[in-house]
């Protein structure tokens, strides 16, 4: 529902379609998994990376309170994606190591930006070093060299979509619990 101020009537409002500005779950994991696939892109270690499970949207929270106030509001966190993707580093004459990466990103509205912005904002890396080749890494070892590349990626904001300025004012951007990102604008009447 809307009410501008000093208004008499609410509106309710729907979902904006125009120039494609809501989104499907299906088309919010491509912008994400477009800023996650890079960071696999380099050796890790001197090893080689290969995906065995490109990111795949595994869940959808729910909003939470984190349990602080912000100018006596309630701190609401957004719901997050969690997005999980698994990959194998390449130890040569020996099994390779798996990993399982589970990332929580939040989508949100920059209105200074105008844009829809995504955020690393926590993860958790699940390691299986198989016998012969734990003599040689383990998963301390790997789980140090994953963490400066994970690191430099935390709360770093990249670009979903731009949003435009005129005619409509954005009001609102809500992960639904379904993972499709709507996009709320305030009425034209």
């Amino acid at each position: 529902m809307y009410l501008k101020t000093g208004g008499t009537k609410a509106v309710q409002l729907s979902k904006l379609t125009l120039s494609n500005a809501s989104q499907t779950a299906e088309q919010v994991l491509e912008a994400i998994s477009s800023m996650i696939t890079p960071l696999f892109s380099k050796p890790v270690q001197g090893h080689q990376l290969n995906i065995t499970l490109p990111p795949a949207l595994a869940a959808v929270s729910d909003y939470s309170w984190d349990g602080t106030f912000v100018n006596s509001v309630p701190n609401v966190r957004n719901r997050f994606y969690q997005i999980r993707l698994a990959f194998e580093i390449v130890v040569p004459l020996f099994a390779n190591i798996r990993v399982t990466l589970d990332l929580w990103i939040e989508v949100f509205f920059d209105r200074a930006a105008l844009a829809i912005k995504a955020a690393v904002r926590r993860r958790h890396t699940h390691i299986e070093v198989p016998g012969g080749t734990g003599i040689f890494e383990s998963a301390d070892d790997v789980a140090a060299a994953l963490k400066p590349i994970l690191d430099e990626q935390m709360n770093v904001e990249h670009l979903v979509k731009a949003v435009p300025a005129k005619p409509l004012r954005i009001l609102s951007v809500k992960v639904m619990p379904n993972g499709d990102l709507n996009v709320y604008a305030e009425p034209l009447f």
